[in-house]
């Protein structure tokens, strides 16, 4: 059966077998360059329920780890967890320019940073559920703050998790939710409040006022419904919001900035205690002409 599906994508969409094998070749030279360029190890990180996912750590440059240990050594070791958006994979990093690498920004910066990749991702074993994507995460901030020599030992108040998009989302909840207690630093950039609403508004500007409520109805249903908005006020560590005003996928009132905004003024649908000035850290991104606000890499001065 598998040999006669293949035979008919071959033989009917070759273009499917290219695209295929592009993607897996452009995975291997990131893989590559992240590793001879910035001295990154390959990591299989198993999760709570028993799936592998596929990662890599990146080590602060020498420069950057001479100076950290000129200061005081282990204790200012500190690392940065970057959470993939939607349909990503993390070898792309390893083909961007330097400039535009989280690996060769943070690393430089004298962090260990750390990229991976969601289950059925890549060579991630599993295929990609709700609950799955915050146990991947779970896993690798496990690694960042397990003690050596089985993780990196790092304090976890000394640990950023930066989300983007889908990233944010699944960032915000599993430190808001999942690990309230910790006091790691919580990045959430260019993200959404909640799934289903953002999907309703950007599906009805695309597709038609019918198709949106559908797709939103369809993410409760499914068990895909993320709520970052929720998860956001309970977030104990040092945590901030990145927004842009034309992001093109999180569109106007889908944003995680909007509904703190909406809260912030009493009109939201939250309740319990008011928002505080902890809860409002906010980064306005720079607009972008010509490229996609939600997609880019962020500029050398962000």
């Amino acid at each position: 059966m598998e040999m006669r599906l293949a035979e008919i994508i071959v033989r009917y969409v070759p273009h499917l077998v290219r695209e295929s094998a592009n993607l897996v070749a452009a995975a291997h030279k990131g893989v590559m360059q992240l590793h001879r360029q910035y001295g990154g190890t390959r990591l299989r990180l198993v999760c709570a329920d028993g799936v592998a996912i596929d990662g890599m750590h990146v080590p602060p440059t020498k420069a950057a780890a001479a100076a950290a240990a000129a200061a005081g050594g282990s204790e200012h070791r500190k690392g940065y967890i970057v959470v993939n958006g939607n349909a990503e994979f993390y070898e792309l990093d390893g083909l961007q320019q330097h400039a535009h690498s989280n690996a060769a920004r943070y690393a430089a910066q004298g962090f260990d940073v750390l990229l991976f990749n969601y289950r059925g991702v890549g060579v991630s074993e599993g295929y990609p559920t709700r609950d799955g994507l915050l146990l991947d995460l779970h896993a690798v901030v496990d690694f960042a703050t397990r003690p050596t020599p089985h993780g990196l030992g790092i304090p976890p108040a000394r640990v950023v998790v930066c989300g983007r998009s889908l990233g944010g989302a699944v960032s915000t909840i599993l430190l808001g939710n999942e690990m309230p207690a910790q006091p790691l630093v919580l990045c959430n950039t260019r993200s959404f409040a909640r799934l289903s609403a953002t999907a309703d508004l950007l599906l009805s500007q695309q597709y038609g006022a019918r198709v949106g409520p559908l797709a939103s109805k369809g993410i409760g249903l499914l068990g895909w419904e993320l709520d970052a908005l929720a998860a956001w006020r309970t977030c104990k560590g040092f945590k901030w919001f990145e927004t842009v005003a034309d992001d093109d996928i999180i569109l106007a009132g889908g944003k995680l900035s909007d509904g703190l905004e909406r809260e912030a003024a009493g009109t939201g649908a939250g309740t319990g205690a008011a928002l505080t000035e902890r809860d409002l850290r906010r980064v306005e991104l720079a607009t972008s002409a010509g490229a996609s606000s939600h997609n880019r890499m962020l500029y050398a001065n962000e």
